[in-house]
């Protein structure tokens, strides 16, 4: 619903020029920072501080900021800084080893979830695309019950493919969490999302170390069952409004480039790690080749972000929407095994697409998972 508005703002600039990282904190001046939208320099709660997700036009309904360091880039270190939120719908969040202004990792708190399992998140950004959808639960987030209106502690130690994440607690991190884009040096931005209160932030720091210890011990990655499919092949990006009305595939609709790509263990592929999104670009294929014994059925359990086609042997068996807030107002557009099609396998070769559309208008996660849940008399490849 915002990501529009968002992504504008941060195609200014994200990266920063070369300059030494300081173990002392980082004025938020000018000289030191880039402010981009909603910003503002302030004393807050005893502090000097920036205010981010000032609503630029009273009436507006969302307000986003965000200052971006010009310091040098980060590979591993130490990034610490105080923010301050009230009981409000807010977010307030860290962008680090930035490579582009759409590929990043990324920590948020949100002040409104406080004491719940969303209370904040990690996840990373490709190509634009962020991926909140996709990371969700233990491994990313932890129930953190925030004192509003006071500062709060933040602090990330970071080394390769390993983050542990302190908040307010310094002696032991909240939680730990595997860093799921290639380890990169890359810059950093302080940014908050104001949709019924801004955020504070204040003594930033950040130290660059070739090696740092962790503490923590990342939550065991969730593992598929059985049948979960490990590859696919990925389409190039098209307008998914051509497949409007359509109840089978033909030849000419499914002849493009193809890209093979692996899922994560829980089965999930991520696809805008392959591409981005764009009006036009929305949609691609995910094919997989099934080798049946015999004709027989199979159930395949499967998910996707935001809408999503099944056809078997370029017949259509399925087509629905789990898009943020389609079920009911809590309905979170979380990608699972939340779907179950059969299908009627003819002996020999069969080919199962799943199209996958996500919205241009809500860039918050684009993937697709499936597993057959029984996979006697079948092969995959």
């Amino acid at each position: 619903m915002l990501r529009k508005s968002i992504s504008t703002l941060c195609t200014i600039g994200i990266l920063g020029v070369s300059q030494a990282a300081t173990a002392e904190p980082l004025p938020f001046t000018e000289d030191n920072w880039a402010f981009i939208g909603g910003t503002m320099i302030e004393e807050k709660a005893g502090q000097q501080a920036v205010r981010l997700g000032v609503r630029e036009n009273p009436d507006d309904f969302v307000g986003f900021g965000m200052a971006v360091a010009k310091a040098a880039p980060i590979l591993n270190g130490v990034i610490e800084y105080d923010l301050l939120f009230d009981a409000t719908r807010s977010f307030g969040g860290l962008r680090f080893r930035t490579q582009s202004p759409g590929d990043f990792e990324n920590f948020y708190m949100r002040a409104h979830q406080s004491g719940n399992p969303d209370a904040n998140q990690y996840m990373p950004e490709y190509n634009g695309v962020a991926s909140w959808e996709l990371h969700y639960g233990k491994q990313y987030s932890s129930p953190t019950v925030y004192p509003h209106g006071e500062w709060i502690h933040v602090k990330l130690v970071i080394n390769d493919g390993l983050a542990d994440i302190y908040i307010g607690d310094e002696t032991a991190p909240e939680y730990s969490v595997n860093l799921e884009r290639d380890p990169m040096a890359g810059g950093f931005a302080l940014w908050g999302l104001n949709l019924s209160g801004p955020v504070w932030m204040a003594n930033f720091n950040a130290t660059s170390m070739e090696n740092v210890a962790i503490s923590g011990a990342p939550v065991p990655a969730v593992v598929g069952e059985a049948g979960t499919v490990e590859q696919w092949e990925i389409s190039d990006a098209f307008d998914g409004a051509t497949l409007v009305g359509k109840t089978s595939l033909s030849a000419a609709d499914t002849d493009m480039t193809y890209h093979t790509m692996a899922a994560k263990a829980s089965g999930q592929v991520n696809l805008s790690i392959l591409q981005g999104v764009a009006e036009g670009a929305d949609t691609v294929f995910a094919r997989l080749n099934i080798h049946s014994e015999s004709d027989q059925i199979k159930a395949f359990e499967f998910g996707f972000s935001d809408f999503g086609t099944v056809f078997l042997n370029s017949e259509i068996l399925f087509h629905g929407m789990d898009a943020p807030y389609t079920r009911d107002y809590r309905f979170l557009g979380t990608v699972g095994l939340f779907d179950t099609v059969f299908l009627n396998l003819k002996e020999g070769e069969n080919e199962l697409i799943v199209a996958v559309r996500e919205s241009t208008f809500d860039t918050t996660g684009w993937a697709v998972q499936g597993r057959i849940v029984d996979m006697s008399g079948v092969t995959l490849h």
